[in-house]
């Protein structure tokens, strides 16, 4: 492509090889965004882009010709650099998402879940996909690590280019979409046949600063929906926030939920082993059995399935795919040490932790063990709060680290204990003696969840990442440490 396609009066003429906002990344006849950011303005790289062959540049610096007066390149200054990023980008690479259906899925809980279930069922149809989550990205069955739940428009345009490059036939492409990259204009320029919001909660307020700016942040994605013979937006009919989403839109809307809802479900029977559940599709009644647990996980199947109904897929096999062992990383995984159940899961909102606990409660036999630490650098309001849901909900809590970050654990914890609805709990800083202690004392018939890590390979400590990782710690434990137990190995 010709600058002149996107630039009409750009003086310098080159082919457009790529776009880029990261200098290093840049290539001969590429275009350089330069973009400013908290700590970081893109334009003091700006010599590295053009070394690196740069013709063009974007930026908002007003100076920028008299900062580059031998740059034989064109410059365009403009009001909003990530703005003009996500406009030409998506003109530049608007041929890698032809024939693709672009599904995202936002929310505070069960955003991964959810969308890495429909990859899975969409893969085991034989269907290509894209997957871009939390626990990374793929590309069919190959894997790629990210970073951010989200990553920025010129990566998400990246996997596209890299499928239809190796000639992979993707049909879809799912996306877990944080409020973050909404606000920070991510995925500006993205054009999204169905949006799903999962629920709302109390989440990332140390960046939002409010629960309205974090709601109308989701909102956004919702908003900038086109109205489209095939564009959904799929909502749960059972949350406080229903209709103020529901006027966000002219979309086609659908809904889900346990009560009044175009896909409905009735819970039947809960257990640590599964859940019975009578499901309405369309009008029609199934009956599903599912090692998927809680509450929460039949918001997500009833989710899901509006998901593939909505794209004609759905059938009885989705029936018998929630039939199958289904495992997704960090997401309420259950393992058997000794006559003890050992649950791993990322819950880390109040919400999110406040269902796993009472879903814990309903199926437990004796005692329930809960360990959680809360994140350093980022909201403390929901410290107190995660407080006392675990205090009022577990028979004992261990208050412990999650990614302190460059704050001391212990004030970390001190400000969970100030929300402590009884002296039911013990601190114990070092996550890894947390679990010793929580496993030691269990007994047999015990409920032990570890909180909030799930998945992660990794613990922030004065922001350095050490290897860590619960699922390793509880495997590893010595079993003959074990309370009341020797004889049951």
């Amino acid at each position: 492509m010709l600058i002149t396609k996107l630039y009409p009066n750009a003086r310098h003429l080159h082919f457009v090889t790529g776009i880029k906002s990261k200098s290093y990344n840049c290539t001969p006849g590429d275009i350089f965004v330069a973009i400013p950011g908290s700590t970081v303005d893109g334009f003091d790289y700006v010599d590295q882009a053009i070394a690196l062959g740069a013709k063009t540049i974007v930026t908002e610096r007003t100076d920028a010709f008299e900062r580059l007066p031998n740059f034989k390149g064109n410059i365009i200054i403009v009001d909003d650099a990530k703005r003009e990023l996500s406009r030409i980008a998506k003109r530049f690479y608007k041929k890698w998402l032809r024939g693709i259906t672009v599904i995202g899925i936002t929310g505070t809980n069960g955003k991964t879940t959810l969308s890495t279930l429909t990859y899975q069922y969409l893969r085991s149809i034989n269907i290509g996909v894209i997957l871009i989550g939390t626990n990374g990205n793929y590309i069919n069955d190959e894997y790629y690590e990210t970073v951010n739940t989200t990553p920025n428009i010129l990566e998400i345009y990246s996997l596209l280019r890299k499928a239809k490059k190796d000639r992979k036939k993707i049909k879809y492409l799912i996306m877990e979409v944080s409020s973050q990259a909404i606000k920070e204009m991510r995925v500006l320029g993205l054009e999204f046949n169905i949006v799903l919001l999962t629920n709302l909660g109390r989440d990332h307020l140390d960046y939002h600063k409010t629960i309205d700016d974090y709601k109308y942040s989701k909102g956004l994605l919702i908003a900038r929906m086109k109205q489209k013979k095939n564009n959904y937006v799929i909502l749960n009919r059972d949350s406080p926030y229903y209709r103020f989403y529901h006027q966000l839109s002219l979309a086609n809307i659908k809904t889900f939920g346990l009560y009044q809802a175009d896909y409905q479900a009735d819970i039947q029977y809960e257990s640590l082993e599964g859940t019975k559940i009578k499901l309405k599709i369309n009008g029609v009644l199934y009956d599903l059995y599912t090692k998927l647990l809680g509450r929460f996980n039949v918001y997500n199947i009833l989710a899901i399935i509006a998901i593939l109904d909505s794209i004609k897929l759905f059938s009885e096999n989705v029936i018998k795919f929630f039939e199958k062992e289904l495992h997704i990383d960090g997401r309420m995984e259950v393992y058997t040490i000794c006559k003890r159940k050992v649950i791993i899961d990322f819950a880390h909102t109040p919400e999110g932790i406040k269902e796993v606990l009472l879903f814990l409660n309903k199926v437990k036999e004796k005692r329930l063990i809960a360990l959680i630490g809360c994140g350093g650098d980022r909201d403390q309001t929901k410290r107190p709060l995660i407080g006392g849901i675990t205090t009022e909900l577990a028979d004992l809590v261990y208050f412990t680290e999650d990614n302190s970050r460059n704050e001391p654990t212990t004030e970390i914890i001190n400000d969970m204990i100030k929300g402590a609805k009884s002296e039911n709990y013990v601190v114990i800083p070092s996550r890894k003696d947390a679990i010793k202690a929580a496993l030691g004392i269990s007994e047999v018939g015990d409920i032990i969840v570890l909180l909030g890590k799930g998945h992660e390979p990794y613990m922030i400590t004065n922001n350095v990442y050490y290897p860590y990782s619960d699922k390793e710690e509880v495997l590893s434990f010595p079993k003959e440490d074990l309370k009341n137990d020797k004889h049951n190995y």
